[in-house]
């Protein structure tokens, strides 16, 4: 399975996108810290970056240096990664979610004890992660991948900065409305 990571890249570099840092992980969607951290991934590359560029949405003006690294010490870089061999549950089949008795609605809901107890119970049934549609837009699927168990089985195929030339960038800037100065 090829699936993208966007994260923060430091000019200075030395960033894995497959690190997690546990001590972030408490509030999101499906963190359970308890159990594994958890790495979140698309199979989309536009739903990727749509994931780490929504935080700009609702500013009056984003300048691109601010996300591309011009004026800045980090910048906007994505990672195509392959798993292999995993065991993944594709919540977006409803057969899976009758199997869970699970409704759309438990998956990307933001009440963060429904859907992190969906990880959980996905995690107790000794699966390496799952795939659910992205709470921005369904037509993109993301994945949620328990890190205890998938570290042997994934592999950077490469990592790209990122620039708004690029169209799956233009496609989530479009999609969240971003307005990027010229």
């Amino acid at each position: 399975m090829i699936c993208y990571r966007s994260f923060w890249l430091s000019k200075e570099g030395g960033n894995n996108p497959l690190e997690v840092f546990s001590e972030y992980q408490r509030k999101g969607r499906h963190d359970i810290p308890d159990r594994s951290t958890v790495l979140y991934v698309s199979l989309d590359m536009a739903s990727a970056i749509a994931e780490q560029l929504q935080d700009f949405r609702n500013k009056e003006e984003v300048l691109p240096g601010i996300i591309f690294g011009d004026t800045n010490d980090v910048c906007l870089a994505l990672a195509k990664i392959e798993f292999k061999g995993e065991r993944v549950v594709d919540l977006t089949d409803p057969n899976n979610l009758t199997k869970f008795n699970l409704s759309p609605a438990d998956i990307a809901t933001h009440d963060r004890e429904k859907t992190q107890k969906v990880s959980r119970t996905i995690y107790d049934s000794g699966y390496d992660g799952f795939l659910w549609w992205s709470a921005l837009e369904a037509k993109w699927t993301n994945g949620t991948f328990f890190a205890a168990r998938i570290r042997n089985k994934v592999k950077i195929l490469n990592t790209i900065n990122l620039n708004i030339k690029i169209p799956e960038v233009q496609e989530a800037v479009e999609f969240l409305k971003i307005n990027i100065a010229d």
